[in-house]
């Protein structure tokens, strides 16, 4: 839908971000209500969130502004790490909240307005902007989704199968034990008879000089 006034499109708002930055074309005001702010830190949403504010400054003039929420006054966690994501997007903006109550959300609710300042988009943290406007990345500069982690404990698993294949092939090799603790076993039970024998003979020699003395 389309007047003189305004432009309705029903479509990927991150596809027209795009393709207003490559025709160059600026907004005074620019509303983002796309989603909700996490309260946990890090992830793929903040990745999501980033990326979206980021490409709407862009699109702002000098004096433009963007307005969006963050969310309720009691998520403080959030909130600081929403403004801290602000401040690291190198996009030089001017930085103001309000609160409101919001009756659908039971709560009082954290609103931004940004105002783009003077200066070049420079590299922000996560290096998805480039250094400055025009300029290329450098070679030796990975996207951080291109970063790969070995899962915790992988290199420690390993080994352990390992060594417990080793010791098992080792006691099956050598026999020797096996025979230690047999021959440990019949030389107990041949002093145990060999003391038993010994008692007896003690035994029959004290009968023996009672009977003597009877006589």
């Amino acid at each position: 839908m389309e007047t003189e006034q305004y432009k309705i499109i029903v479509d990927d708002a991150c596809k027209w971000l795009k393709t207003y930055k490559e025709e160059e074309k600026q907004f005074d005001i620019i509303f983002g209500d796309l989603t909700d702010i996490p309260v946990h830190e890090g992830g793929d949403t903040w990745d999501f969130v980033r990326t979206v504010v980021k490409a709407a400054l862009s699109l702002l003039p000098v004096g433009g502004k963007y307005y969006t929420h963050c969310n309720g006054v009691n998520a403080k966690s959030a909130v600081q790490y929403f403004e801290k994501m602000l401040n690291s997007l190198g996009v030089p903006i001017e930085i103001a909240h309000t609160e409101a109550h919001v009756p659908s959300f039971c709560e009082k609710w954290v609103f931004y307005q940004l105002t783009r300042k003077e200066g070049a988009i420079t590299e922000d943290v996560n290096g998805d902007a480039p250094v400055a406007e025009g300029t290329k990345r450098l070679k030796h500069q990975l996207p951080m989704a291109q970063i790969k982690k070995k899962p915790r404990g992988e290199e420690k698993t390993e080994p352990a199968k390992e060594d417990k294949k080793e010791e098992a092939k080792k006691e099956k090799a050598s026999p020797e034990k096996k025979d230690d603790k047999k021959g440990g076993a019949k030389d107990l039970k041949d002093k145990l008879e060999v003391s038993k024998e010994k008692g007896l003979t003690k035994e029959k020699s004290t009968v023996d000089k009672k009977v003597k003395r009877a006589k």
